[in-house]
């Protein structure tokens, strides 16, 4: 569910201590979603994996095998705590932190890195262009950075009157949980916004397919090589 939100609202601290497990599990197993990312990993090099916003580890799953190091950044602590319980038999590393800072400066650089539902929670195109600059310069050369957000054009296709289509623009998004409802802003990149951001025209997911009622939104999923 969307709705207009105040622009230049802060999304990150609603998802500090909240569970969303169950939510966000359905997410990856969306029959639009799902399908792609595991034909999309096994051509993708994965002995070592920086994932930000991680949630409770679900993409360890999808990896063609295991890798040799597993590194996850979330904002929401019971979401790692599930996740160190997703990766407890590979080599991993959880840690809080917001994607806008990083504790990168220390850490191996990665084969692939993948930012899933999180390009979207930028609040403005220097966070957008600084955090995707920063993750590439933790890639190896031909390494990959995988994004995934849910549809912009979806976007426009939702928010009435096309009211969110210009860049930037915020909208409160709902999720509905079993105690309740969270509300948090997300924000309107355009898909130009989002390859230029990236630096890339690969795009390995592009669809408007409607979803049941409670599905997240039709996805775009963008490839960035190093």
């Amino acid at each position: 569910m969307l709705e207009r939100g105040p622009s230049g609202a802060d999304s990150c601290q609603p998802w500090l201590d909240i569970d969303l497990t169950e939510y966000t599990l359905t997410r990856s197993r969306s029959s639009i979603l799902h399908p792609c990312l595991q034909k999309l990993l096994p051509t993708l090099t994965t002995e070592r994996v920086l994932d930000v916003g991680c949630g409770p580890g679900h993409l360890i799953s999808l990896l063609p095998t295991p890798p040799n190091l597993y590194v996850g950044f979330d904002l929401a602590r019971p979401q790692l705590t599930h996740a160190r319980h997703a990766a407890l038999n590979i080599h991993s590393e959880f840690i809080q932190a917001d994607c806008r800072s990083l504790p990168l400066a220390e850490r191996p650089i990665f084969d692939l890195i993948i930012a899933s539902c999180l390009l979207n929670c930028l609040p403005n195109r220097r966070d957008l262009h600084h955090t995707c600059e920063a993750l590439y310069r933790r890639l190896r050369p031909g390494g990959h950075l995988l994004a995934v957000v849910p549809h912009p054009e979806f976007d426009q296709y939702v928010l009435t009157g096309g009211a969110y289509s210009e860049s930037g623009a915020a909208y409160t998004a709902i999720v509905n949980l079993g105690s309740g409802q969270l509300r948090f802003p997300n924000y309107h990149w355009t898909k130009r916004d989002l390859m230029s951001a990236m630096r890339t025209e690969r795009v390995a997911l592009n669809t408007l397919e409607p979803t049941a009622d409670g599905e997240p939104p039709p996805y775009l999923v963008i490839v960035g090589a190093q």
